[in-house]
Protein backbone atom coordinates (compact mmCIF):
# COMPACT_ATOMS: atom_id res chain seq x y z
CA UNK A 1 0.00 0.00 0.00
CA UNK A 2 1.53 3.14 -0.91
CA UNK A 3 1.27 5.91 2.15
CA UNK A 4 1.19 9.68 2.66
CA UNK A 5 1.39 11.01 5.87
CA UNK A 6 0.42 15.02 5.99
CA UNK A 7 1.64 16.87 8.65
CA UNK A 8 -0.58 19.73 9.86
CA UNK A 9 1.41 20.76 12.31
CA UNK A 10 3.92 18.55 14.70
CA UNK A 11 3.52 18.22 18.79
CA UNK A 12 6.73 19.14 19.62
CA UNK A 13 6.62 22.85 17.54
CA UNK A 14 3.22 23.90 19.11
CA UNK A 15 4.62 22.28 22.88
CA UNK A 16 7.94 24.51 22.40
CA UNK A 17 5.69 27.68 21.20
CA UNK A 18 3.71 27.34 24.13
CA UNK A 19 6.41 27.54 26.41
CA UNK A 20 7.59 30.46 24.95
CA UNK A 21 10.41 29.17 22.31
CA UNK A 22 10.61 31.89 19.31
CA UNK A 23 10.55 28.55 16.95
CA UNK A 24 11.33 29.70 13.54
CA UNK A 25 14.29 31.98 14.83
CA UNK A 26 16.28 29.40 16.61
CA UNK A 27 15.11 25.81 14.53
CA UNK A 28 18.11 25.38 12.71
CA UNK A 29 20.31 25.09 15.55
CA UNK A 30 17.13 23.58 18.17
CA UNK A 31 18.80 20.09 19.37
CA UNK A 32 15.23 18.58 18.13
CA UNK A 33 16.02 14.69 19.98
CA UNK A 34 17.04 17.06 23.64
CA UNK A 35 13.77 19.39 23.54
CA UNK A 36 11.96 15.90 23.34
CA UNK A 37 13.01 14.38 26.06
CA UNK A 38 12.12 17.48 27.79
CA UNK A 39 8.61 17.36 27.01
CA UNK A 40 5.54 16.11 27.62
CA UNK A 41 5.18 15.15 24.30
CA UNK A 42 7.97 12.90 23.89
CA UNK A 43 6.13 9.60 22.94
CA UNK A 44 3.80 11.28 20.72
CA UNK A 45 6.48 13.34 18.83
CA UNK A 46 8.26 9.79 18.81
CA UNK A 47 5.04 8.41 16.71
CA UNK A 48 4.47 11.34 14.34
CA UNK A 49 8.43 11.13 13.38
CA UNK A 50 8.40 7.43 12.64
CA UNK A 51 5.30 7.79 10.43
CA UNK A 52 7.14 10.85 8.64
CA UNK A 53 9.95 9.11 7.85
CA UNK A 54 8.42 6.20 6.98
CA UNK A 55 5.94 6.85 4.21
CA UNK A 56 6.20 7.09 0.85
CA UNK A 57 5.33 10.78 0.47
CA UNK A 58 5.59 13.02 3.19
CA UNK A 59 3.24 16.38 2.77
CA UNK A 60 2.21 19.46 4.83
CA UNK A 61 0.15 21.88 4.61
CA UNK A 62 2.34 24.83 4.64
CA UNK A 63 5.88 25.88 3.25
CA UNK A 64 6.45 26.72 6.89
CA UNK A 65 5.38 23.95 8.29
CA UNK A 66 7.31 21.84 6.02
CA UNK A 67 10.55 23.96 7.42
CA UNK A 68 9.53 22.54 10.85
CA UNK A 69 8.98 19.12 10.14
CA UNK A 70 12.45 19.06 8.51
CA UNK A 71 14.60 19.78 11.65
CA UNK A 72 12.20 18.61 14.18
CA UNK A 73 10.71 14.91 11.92
CA UNK A 74 13.79 14.66 10.30
CA UNK A 75 12.38 14.87 6.65
CA UNK A 76 11.54 17.90 4.53
CA UNK A 77 7.60 17.81 2.73
CA UNK A 78 7.69 16.42 -0.56
CA UNK A 79 5.20 18.58 -1.35
CA UNK A 80 2.71 21.51 -0.05
CA UNK A 81 -1.23 20.93 0.21
CA UNK A 82 -2.65 24.36 1.26
CA UNK A 83 -5.80 23.79 2.78
CA UNK A 84 -8.97 25.08 0.31
CA UNK A 85 -12.38 26.36 1.35
CA UNK A 86 -15.67 25.37 0.41
CA UNK A 87 -17.23 27.09 -3.07
CA UNK A 88 -19.82 27.68 -1.72
CA UNK A 89 -18.71 29.45 1.47
CA UNK A 90 -16.68 31.95 -0.98
CA UNK A 91 -19.94 34.56 -1.92
CA UNK A 92 -19.55 37.77 -3.26
CA UNK A 93 -20.12 40.83 -0.34
CA UNK A 94 -21.79 42.93 -3.71
CA UNK A 95 -24.73 40.75 -4.36
CA UNK A 96 -28.40 41.67 -2.69
CA UNK A 97 -28.37 39.03 -0.44
CA UNK A 98 -24.64 39.38 1.13
CA UNK A 99 -25.95 42.73 1.77
CA UNK A 100 -28.82 42.15 3.53
CA UNK A 101 -27.31 39.35 5.79
CA UNK A 102 -24.38 41.38 6.91
CA UNK A 103 -26.65 44.76 7.20
CA UNK A 104 -28.94 42.21 9.88
CA UNK A 105 -25.99 40.11 11.30
CA UNK A 106 -24.28 43.96 12.24
CA UNK A 107 -28.23 45.09 13.74
CA UNK A 108 -27.55 41.79 16.13
CA UNK A 109 -24.16 42.92 17.04
CA UNK A 110 -24.81 46.50 18.18
CA UNK A 111 -28.35 44.99 20.00
CA UNK A 112 -25.97 43.51 22.27
CA UNK A 113 -23.81 46.22 22.46
CA UNK A 114 -26.48 48.19 23.04
CA UNK A 115 -27.48 45.91 26.39
CA UNK A 116 -24.36 45.06 27.35
CA UNK A 117 -22.65 48.88 27.24
CA UNK A 118 -25.81 50.96 28.76
CA UNK A 119 -24.80 53.47 30.76
CA UNK A 120 -22.05 54.82 28.09
CA UNK A 121 -24.29 54.78 25.19
CA UNK A 122 -23.95 58.48 25.26
CA UNK A 123 -20.32 58.68 25.02
CA UNK A 124 -20.04 56.47 21.97
CA UNK A 125 -22.02 55.30 18.76
CA UNK A 126 -22.71 51.41 18.53
CA UNK A 127 -23.74 51.40 15.50
CA UNK A 128 -20.93 53.66 13.57
CA UNK A 129 -18.10 51.71 15.81
CA UNK A 130 -16.02 49.24 13.87
CA UNK A 131 -15.82 45.65 15.05
CA UNK A 132 -12.85 43.62 15.12
CA UNK A 133 -12.47 40.50 16.95
CA UNK A 134 -10.40 37.69 17.50
CA UNK A 135 -11.09 33.50 17.61
CA UNK A 136 -9.31 29.99 17.82
CA UNK A 137 -8.81 27.63 20.30
CA UNK A 138 -7.44 29.11 23.76
CA UNK A 139 -3.30 29.47 22.98
CA UNK A 140 -2.79 32.50 24.18
CA UNK A 141 0.67 33.11 22.91
CA UNK A 142 -0.06 31.09 19.69
CA UNK A 143 -2.93 32.68 18.76
CA UNK A 144 -1.29 35.76 19.31
CA UNK A 145 -3.69 37.01 21.72
CA UNK A 146 -1.26 38.60 23.75
CA UNK A 147 -0.16 40.44 20.78
CA UNK A 148 -3.78 41.47 19.84
CA UNK A 149 -4.18 42.79 23.74
CA UNK A 150 -1.16 44.95 23.91
CA UNK A 151 -2.00 46.92 20.45
CA UNK A 152 -5.81 47.31 21.51
CA UNK A 153 -4.13 49.31 24.17
CA UNK A 154 -1.69 51.25 22.55
CA UNK A 155 -4.62 51.82 19.86
CA UNK A 156 -6.91 53.02 22.38
CA UNK A 157 -4.25 55.51 23.56
CA UNK A 158 -3.99 56.68 19.90
CA UNK A 159 -7.47 57.13 19.58
CA UNK A 160 -7.89 58.98 22.37
CA UNK A 161 -5.69 61.83 21.66
CA UNK A 162 -6.84 61.79 17.93
CA UNK A 163 -9.67 63.25 16.24
CA UNK A 164 -13.12 63.44 17.90
CA UNK A 165 -14.56 62.02 14.36
CA UNK A 166 -12.53 58.99 14.72
CA UNK A 167 -14.98 55.80 15.23
CA UNK A 168 -15.33 53.96 18.59
CA UNK A 169 -13.61 50.56 18.08
CA UNK A 170 -15.22 47.48 20.08
CA UNK A 171 -12.97 44.06 19.83
CA UNK A 172 -14.40 40.88 20.79
CA UNK A 173 -12.53 37.70 21.57
CA UNK A 174 -13.97 34.69 21.03
CA UNK A 175 -12.01 31.95 23.02
CA UNK A 176 -13.58 29.33 24.56
CA UNK A 177 -12.34 28.71 28.45
CA UNK A 178 -13.75 27.14 31.29
CA UNK A 179 -17.15 28.88 32.88
CA UNK A 180 -20.02 28.17 34.93
CA UNK A 181 -23.04 30.40 34.43
CA UNK A 182 -24.03 33.73 32.59
CA UNK A 183 -23.16 36.71 35.47
CA UNK A 184 -26.58 38.06 36.65
CA UNK A 185 -24.63 41.48 36.03
CA UNK A 186 -24.80 40.87 32.38
CA UNK A 187 -28.48 39.42 32.12
CA UNK A 188 -29.57 42.33 33.85
CA UNK A 189 -27.88 44.37 31.29
CA UNK A 190 -29.07 42.48 28.43
CA UNK A 191 -32.61 42.74 30.23
CA UNK A 192 -33.10 46.60 29.87
CA UNK A 193 -33.47 46.51 26.30
CA UNK A 194 -36.64 44.33 26.56
CA UNK A 195 -37.59 47.02 29.57
CA UNK A 196 -36.72 49.93 27.49
CA UNK A 197 -38.97 48.46 24.39
CA UNK A 198 -41.67 47.30 26.34
CA UNK A 199 -42.65 50.51 27.96
CA UNK A 200 -41.94 52.82 24.37
CA UNK A 201 -44.40 49.40 22.77
CA UNK A 202 -46.99 50.67 25.48
CA UNK A 203 -46.32 54.47 24.96
CA UNK A 204 -46.47 54.21 20.88
CA UNK A 205 -49.48 52.31 21.39
CA UNK A 206 -51.16 55.81 23.14
CA UNK A 207 -49.19 57.93 20.55
CA UNK A 208 -51.17 55.61 17.33
CA UNK A 209 -54.69 56.31 18.87
CA UNK A 210 -54.30 60.12 19.62
CA UNK A 211 -52.66 60.88 15.88
CA UNK A 212 -55.67 58.50 14.46
CA UNK A 213 -57.97 60.32 15.97
CA UNK A 214 -56.77 63.50 15.34
CA UNK A 215 -56.66 62.65 11.53
CA UNK A 216 -60.19 61.46 11.29
CA UNK A 217 -61.21 64.96 12.48
CA UNK A 218 -58.54 67.04 10.29
CA UNK A 219 -59.39 70.04 7.92
CA UNK A 220 -58.01 71.79 5.60
CA UNK A 221 -57.95 75.38 7.73
CA UNK A 222 -56.58 73.45 10.59
CA UNK A 223 -52.42 72.29 11.67
CA UNK A 224 -51.48 69.28 12.44
CA UNK A 225 -50.87 67.77 15.46
CA UNK A 226 -47.31 68.58 17.04
CA UNK A 227 -44.76 66.55 19.41
CA UNK A 228 -46.29 68.08 22.76
CA UNK A 229 -49.76 67.16 21.37
CA UNK A 230 -48.56 63.16 20.84
CA UNK A 231 -46.35 62.65 23.79
CA UNK A 232 -48.85 63.26 27.47
CA UNK A 233 -47.14 64.19 30.71
CA UNK A 234 -47.81 61.08 31.70
CA UNK A 235 -46.01 59.47 29.03
CA UNK A 236 -43.23 61.48 30.16
CA UNK A 237 -43.56 60.41 33.79
CA UNK A 238 -43.56 56.70 32.95
CA UNK A 239 -41.09 56.75 30.34
CA UNK A 240 -38.76 58.55 33.34
CA UNK A 241 -39.62 56.11 35.97
CA UNK A 242 -38.40 53.31 33.74
CA UNK A 243 -35.39 55.17 32.76
CA UNK A 244 -34.79 55.48 36.58
CA UNK A 245 -35.32 52.06 37.57
CA UNK A 246 -32.98 50.67 35.02
CA UNK A 247 -30.44 53.40 35.61
CA UNK A 248 -26.78 51.71 35.30
CA UNK A 249 -23.67 53.44 36.24
CA UNK A 250 -21.40 50.36 36.77
CA UNK A 251 -18.49 49.49 34.20
CA UNK A 252 -19.45 46.66 31.98
CA UNK A 253 -18.34 43.80 32.71
CA UNK A 254 -15.07 42.18 30.20
CA UNK A 255 -16.33 38.49 30.23
CA UNK A 256 -19.68 37.32 28.96
CA UNK A 257 -19.58 34.39 31.39
CA UNK A 258 -18.31 33.62 34.47
CA UNK A 259 -14.60 31.99 34.22
CA UNK A 260 -13.57 29.34 36.67
CA UNK A 261 -10.70 30.09 38.63
CA UNK A 262 -10.54 33.57 36.70
CA UNK A 263 -8.07 35.23 39.02
CA UNK A 264 -6.05 32.39 36.48
CA UNK A 265 -7.36 33.32 33.17
CA UNK A 266 -4.38 35.40 31.08
CA UNK A 267 -6.55 36.91 28.81
CA UNK A 268 -8.50 38.46 32.05
CA UNK A 269 -5.30 39.59 33.50
CA UNK A 270 -3.54 40.73 30.54
CA UNK A 271 -6.73 43.21 29.52
CA UNK A 272 -6.34 44.22 33.24
CA UNK A 273 -2.64 44.50 33.06
CA UNK A 274 -2.40 46.95 29.86
CA UNK A 275 -5.76 49.23 31.12
CA UNK A 276 -8.42 47.91 29.34
CA UNK A 277 -11.47 47.85 31.59
CA UNK A 278 -14.70 49.26 29.44
CA UNK A 279 -13.86 52.58 31.35
CA UNK A 280 -16.07 55.29 29.69
CA UNK A 281 -13.49 57.61 28.18
CA UNK A 282 -11.94 54.28 26.37
CA UNK A 283 -12.16 54.68 22.54
CA UNK A 284 -11.43 50.77 22.48
CA UNK A 285 -14.13 48.71 23.91
CA UNK A 286 -13.31 44.92 25.10
CA UNK A 287 -15.85 41.61 24.77
CA UNK A 288 -14.30 38.47 26.15
CA UNK A 289 -16.44 35.66 25.02
CA UNK A 290 -15.12 32.43 26.54
CA UNK A 291 -17.25 30.12 24.79
CA UNK A 292 -17.87 28.91 21.04
CA UNK A 293 -20.98 31.05 19.23
CA UNK A 294 -24.17 29.26 19.02
CA UNK A 295 -27.74 30.71 18.15
CA UNK A 296 -29.06 29.24 21.17
CA UNK A 297 -26.69 31.32 23.50
CA UNK A 298 -29.00 33.59 25.25
CA UNK A 299 -26.40 36.71 25.13
CA UNK A 300 -24.81 36.56 21.73
CA UNK A 301 -27.02 34.22 19.47
CA UNK A 302 -25.23 34.27 16.67
CA UNK A 303 -23.14 31.19 15.03
CA UNK A 304 -19.54 32.17 13.95
CA UNK A 305 -20.16 32.41 10.49
CA UNK A 306 -23.21 35.37 10.89
CA UNK A 307 -20.52 36.61 13.44
CA UNK A 308 -18.20 36.90 11.29
CA UNK A 309 -20.34 38.90 7.87
CA UNK A 310 -21.61 41.35 10.74
CA UNK A 311 -17.60 42.36 12.03
CA UNK A 312 -15.31 44.85 9.97
CA UNK A 313 -12.09 43.43 10.65
CA UNK A 314 -10.38 40.06 11.83
CA UNK A 315 -7.31 40.04 13.54
CA UNK A 316 -4.82 36.67 13.53
CA UNK A 317 -1.34 38.14 14.59
CA UNK A 318 -0.55 34.33 15.12
CA UNK A 319 2.93 33.15 16.41
CA UNK A 320 2.35 29.43 15.72
CA UNK A 321 -0.33 28.67 13.15
CA UNK A 322 0.61 25.83 10.51
CA UNK A 323 -2.32 27.69 8.34
CA UNK A 324 -4.84 29.44 9.69
CA UNK A 325 -8.10 29.04 8.75
CA UNK A 326 -9.63 31.97 10.56
CA UNK A 327 -7.63 34.56 8.07
CA UNK A 328 -8.95 32.77 4.96
CA UNK A 329 -12.63 32.31 6.14
CA UNK A 330 -12.61 36.18 6.66
CA UNK A 331 -11.43 37.07 3.15
CA UNK A 332 -14.19 34.75 1.69
CA UNK A 333 -16.72 36.38 3.52
CA UNK A 334 -15.33 39.76 1.97
CA UNK A 335 -13.73 40.87 5.81
CA UNK A 336 -10.50 42.05 5.86
CA UNK A 337 -7.98 40.69 7.99
CA UNK A 338 -4.59 41.11 9.92
CA UNK A 339 -2.33 37.75 9.72
CA UNK A 340 1.54 37.23 10.06
CA UNK A 341 3.65 35.28 8.25
CA UNK A 342 4.53 33.08 10.97
CA UNK A 343 0.99 31.25 10.42
CA UNK A 344 0.55 28.92 7.02
CA UNK A 345 -1.67 30.83 5.48
CA UNK A 346 0.10 34.26 5.70
CA UNK A 347 3.34 32.78 4.61
CA UNK A 348 1.71 31.31 1.29
CA UNK A 349 -0.30 34.73 0.50
CA UNK A 350 3.36 36.47 1.22
CA UNK A 351 5.15 33.66 -1.02
CA UNK A 352 2.97 32.59 -3.50
CA UNK A 353 0.42 35.68 -4.34
CA UNK A 354 3.48 37.90 -4.09
CA UNK A 355 1.83 41.69 -5.65
CA UNK A 356 -2.07 40.44 -5.43
CA UNK A 357 -2.37 40.78 -1.87
CA UNK A 358 -1.82 43.48 0.52
CA UNK A 359 -3.73 45.81 2.59
CA UNK A 360 -5.76 47.61 -0.69
CA UNK A 361 -6.81 44.32 -1.30
CA UNK A 362 -7.86 43.78 2.41
CA UNK A 363 -4.73 41.43 3.64
CA UNK A 364 -2.60 42.92 6.61
CA UNK A 365 0.44 40.39 7.01
CA UNK A 366 2.47 41.31 10.19
CA UNK A 367 6.03 40.30 10.56
CA UNK A 368 6.50 37.95 13.58
CA UNK A 369 9.58 36.26 12.26
CA UNK A 370 12.36 38.86 11.93
CA UNK A 371 10.61 41.49 13.96
CA UNK A 372 10.50 41.24 18.11
CA UNK A 373 7.25 41.33 19.85
CA UNK A 374 7.16 44.88 20.46
CA UNK A 375 7.90 45.56 16.39
CA UNK A 376 4.95 43.55 15.68
CA UNK A 377 2.92 45.20 18.05
CA UNK A 378 3.32 48.45 16.25
CA UNK A 379 2.71 47.10 12.85
CA UNK A 380 -0.31 45.78 14.12
CA UNK A 381 -1.41 49.02 15.80
CA UNK A 382 -0.37 51.16 12.52
CA UNK A 383 -2.58 48.48 10.40
CA UNK A 384 -5.71 49.19 12.75
CA UNK A 385 -5.43 52.88 13.35
CA UNK A 386 -5.04 53.27 9.52
CA UNK A 387 -8.53 50.84 8.90
CA UNK A 388 -9.91 53.21 11.62
CA UNK A 389 -8.95 56.46 9.52
CA UNK A 390 -10.66 55.08 6.58
CA UNK A 391 -14.06 56.22 5.16
CA UNK A 392 -17.11 53.86 4.60
CA UNK A 393 -16.52 53.58 0.80
CA UNK A 394 -13.14 52.74 1.32
CA UNK A 395 -13.72 50.29 3.84
CA UNK A 396 -16.49 48.82 1.16
CA UNK A 397 -13.55 48.23 -1.90
CA UNK A 398 -11.50 46.91 0.80
CA UNK A 399 -13.96 44.11 1.12
CA UNK A 400 -14.30 43.48 -2.30
CA UNK A 401 -10.85 43.39 -2.85
CA UNK A 402 -10.77 40.78 0.31
CA UNK A 403 -13.36 38.55 -1.69
CA UNK A 404 -11.68 38.45 -4.92
CA UNK A 405 -8.05 37.51 -2.55
CA UNK A 406 -10.50 34.57 -0.73
CA UNK A 407 -10.95 33.05 -4.39
CA UNK A 408 -7.54 31.85 -4.45
CA UNK A 409 -8.51 29.37 -1.81
CA UNK A 410 -10.96 27.32 -3.93
CA UNK A 411 -11.00 24.22 -3.61
CA UNK A 412 -11.67 23.31 -6.87
CA UNK A 413 -8.27 24.52 -7.60
CA UNK A 414 -6.51 23.48 -4.71
CA UNK A 415 -7.40 19.50 -4.96
CA UNK A 416 -5.18 18.93 -7.83
CA UNK A 417 -1.96 19.16 -5.42
CA UNK A 418 -3.62 16.23 -3.74
CA UNK A 419 -4.52 14.26 -6.71
CA UNK A 420 -0.80 14.56 -7.51
CA UNK A 421 0.56 13.62 -3.88
CA UNK A 422 -1.36 10.67 -4.19
CA UNK A 423 0.43 9.67 -7.91
CA UNK A 424 3.59 10.52 -6.47
CA UNK A 425 2.75 8.18 -3.76
CA UNK A 426 2.21 5.20 -6.17
CA UNK A 427 5.13 6.25 -8.21
CA UNK A 428 7.42 5.33 -5.28
CA UNK A 429 5.38 2.46 -4.35
CA UNK A 430 5.72 0.86 -7.63
CA UNK A 431 8.00 2.53 -9.83
CA UNK A 432 7.90 0.41 -12.69
CA UNK A 433 4.11 0.74 -13.30
CA UNK A 434 3.05 2.66 -16.14
CA UNK A 435 0.20 5.37 -15.10
CA UNK A 436 -2.37 7.27 -16.40
CA UNK A 437 -3.16 10.35 -14.88
CA UNK A 438 -4.26 8.84 -11.62
CA UNK A 439 -5.03 5.88 -12.89
CA UNK A 440 -2.40 2.64 -12.06
CA UNK A 441 -1.99 -0.29 -14.38
CA UNK A 442 0.89 -2.54 -13.38
CA UNK A 443 3.31 -3.90 -16.56
CA UNK A 444 5.71 -5.55 -14.72
CA UNK A 445 5.59 -9.08 -13.08
CA UNK A 446 3.39 -8.58 -9.98
CA UNK A 447 5.63 -8.53 -7.13
CA UNK A 448 4.79 -7.13 -2.98
CA UNK A 449 7.32 -4.69 -2.13
CA UNK A 450 9.44 -5.10 0.56
CA UNK A 451 8.86 -3.68 3.71
CA UNK A 452 11.18 -1.52 5.20
CA UNK A 453 12.86 -2.71 8.36
CA UNK A 454 12.94 -0.65 11.68
CA UNK A 455 16.84 0.17 11.60
CA UNK A 456 16.35 1.69 8.19
CA UNK A 457 14.35 4.34 10.12
CA UNK A 458 16.65 7.82 11.32
CA UNK A 459 15.03 7.28 14.71
CA UNK A 460 18.02 8.32 16.94
CA UNK A 461 17.38 9.01 20.19
CA UNK A 462 16.87 6.42 22.88
CA UNK A 463 13.93 6.00 25.05
CA UNK A 464 13.38 7.66 28.09
CA UNK A 465 13.20 5.13 31.34
CA UNK A 466 9.62 4.43 33.07
CA UNK A 467 10.55 6.61 35.79
CA UNK A 468 10.03 9.96 33.97
CA UNK A 469 7.25 9.17 32.30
Amino acid sequence: MATIFTAHATVLGRDLCDRGVDLYNVISSLDADAEAQKSVVYHRHGIERLAAQSCDVMTTVSAITSLECEYLLGRRADTILPNGLDPTAISSPANSSALALRHNMKLRIRDFLHGNFYGQLDRFDAEKSLYFFTAGRYEFSNKGVDLFIESLAALNERLKTSKDTMPTVVAFIIMPAEVSTIPAEVLHRQATLRTIQGALESIQRRIEKRLFDRTLVWKPDSALPTETELISDADNAALRRCLYGIRIDDVPPLATLDIINSHEDLILNRLQEVGLHNDASDKVKVVYHPAFLSLSSSILPLDYDEFVRGTHLGVFPSRYEPWGYTSAECLAKGIPSITSNASGFGNHIENVLRGVSGPEHGLYIIDRRTKSFDEAVEQTVDCMYGFCEMNQWERVAQRNNANRLGQFLDWNELHTEYSKARLMALRKRYPQARYLGDECKEVTPKRRPQIRQRSELSFSFPPRPMADV
